[in-house]
């Protein structure tokens, strides 16, 4: 990680502000006092009139409060810098909007509506009919709480405050510290989650080649421009949840590993996504190492906009002065959803062995009770495959069949479980749904009585 200077941060608060020139530690101190309490510039000299060094004496005459809000201004400071400038998460560009109260975010997505056949005799029964709409959702919730803690003494305020110069060097040193180390973080697990996602079975396999000369690169290419066209045609076929999406150009990113992306001339892709080269280099990201996994190796992914379900809950400095050791500590709390959303298309393409199959099958909840010729359960489950190709071929049995009986439905995601006419007394049946290529089951207990 490149050690932030002085002169980085200079021309990272010209290029934020755009500003003609880069702003002196003076200025930067004197914008600094104008947006400080007023107890604050009446304590302080103004930058404009006053030294350096009798600055920050003023600051160290007052540390539990004078000094505490200038070393508050200079955290905010660095933490734009960090965010736009310095150090940057290549992939929060993907993060949702804050979310500053609560706990927990749902996501939801509303199914087309089905074709129906025009009938005017139907139509004189079935006017008042309800045709409630498919609506599918998923929860996220705030999985990350970390703090990033640091310390700035009084002899290194007066080191900084020789010139007014230090005053850019100090906030260097705060972007080091703290905001570069949150930045670097949050890019792993974000990098992480998307392989997680993969792992999960959530995307569509597309096998391919190693990429390890131009011939294959391009081989990749052809492969990613056939599949990034499909995404523009309305499909269920590419994320796990089984919606119609269709992507647009603008909303589809395509994400290469350093191997692929030294080989691949992207030349290629932007007339498929018919963007100037410019324009496309935007949709284009280069994450140089990935982790590793146990199913091939990720070649390069397309996914649309919406694949990460990340929000800020909690980010904020805190600065408390510890007048016995004469020294400011003060804490970033950074507090986050990190998740993939199962609704984005998702495609993945993968080199190596790579074998598509069904992992396990979860059924909730796992204990139902039923009474003889009167009850009925419908109990969801979900198929967790490897791959959004993998094949399924679902069965569903009673260790009871005449007394407990368990069909599946049309959408192969529920189980419905009656009770029979042979109940002649209290007991315990087990149903089972079974995946038979690659004989993976699920144990449903249904305790029946009369």
């Amino acid at each position: 990680m490149p050690r932030t200077t002085g002169k980085d941060v200079a021309k990272a608060i010209q290029e934020d502000l755009g500003l003609e020139t880069q702003p002196t530690g003076q200025e930067v101190a004197s914008a600094m006092y104008r947006v400080s309490s007023p107890n604050f510039q009446l304590t302080i000299g103004d930058p404009n009139d006053v030294s350096s060094l009798e600055f920050v004496n003023g600051l160290l005459e007052y540390p539990d409060s004078l000094g505490v809000e200038f070393m508050n201004l200079a955290t905010r400071i660095g933490r734009v810098i960090a965010h736009r400038n310095i150090l940057t998460n290549k992939l929060a560009p993907f993060k949702m909007e804050n979310m500053a109260l609560g706990y927990t975010m749902e996501e939801y997505f509303v199914e087309c509506a089905k074709e129906h056949a025009y009938d005017q005799a139907d139509a004189e029964n079935t006017l008042f009919k309800r045709e409630l709409p498919d609506i599918k959702t998923a929860f996220y919730v705030v999985n990350r709480k970390s703090y990033y803690p640091a310390t700035i003494t009084d002899d290194d305020m007066r080191k900084y405050f020789v010139s007014w110069d230090g005053v850019n060097s100090l906030i260097a040193r705060i972007v080091d510290s703290m905001y570069n180390g949150d930045n670097k973080d949050d890019y792993n697990y974000m990098k992480s989650a998307l392989v997680t996602h993969y792992e999960n079975g959530l995307m569509k396999i597309v096998k391919t080649s190693a990429v390890t000369d131009t011939d294959t690169a391009k081989e990749l290419a052809r492969k990613i421009t056939e599949y990034v066209s499909y995404l523009t045609e309305p499909t269920n076929e590419y994320n796990a949840m089984a919606v119609t999406k269709q992507n647009d150009y603008e909303d589809i990113y395509v994400i290469l590993n350093g191997k692929s992306n030294s080989y691949l001339n992207i030349d290629w892709l932007a007339q498929t996504f018919q963007l100037e080269l410019a324009e496309f280099k935007a949709h284009v990201l280069v994450l140089p190492t990935l982790p590793s996994t146990t199913q091939g190796t990720i070649e390069a992914l397309v996914v649309d906009s919406e694949i990460y379900r990340v929000f800020d809950q909690k980010y904020s400095v805190g600065v408390a002065y510890n007048a016995k050791g004469l020294y400011w500590n003060y804490f970033l709390h950074h507090w986050e959803g990190i998740a993939t959303s199962r609704f984005a298309n998702a495609i993945a393409f993968v080199s190596g062995d790579v074998e598509e199959k069904v992992t396990a099958i979860y059924a909730n909840p796992q204990v139902v009770y039923v009474k003889k010729n009167k009850s009925v359960v419908t109990v969801p489950f979900t198929v967790q495959t490897n791959g959004l190709n993998a094949p399924i071929s679902l069965t569903a049995t009673s260790s009871a069949a005449t007394m407990v009986s368990a069909t599946l439905t049309e959408d192969l995601r529920h189980v419905v479980i009656k009770g029979l006419t042979g109940i002649t007394e209290e007991g315990l049946a087990t149903v089972t749904i079974k995946e038979t290529n690659s004989d993976v089951i699920c144990d449903i207990k249904v305790v029946y009585n009369v």
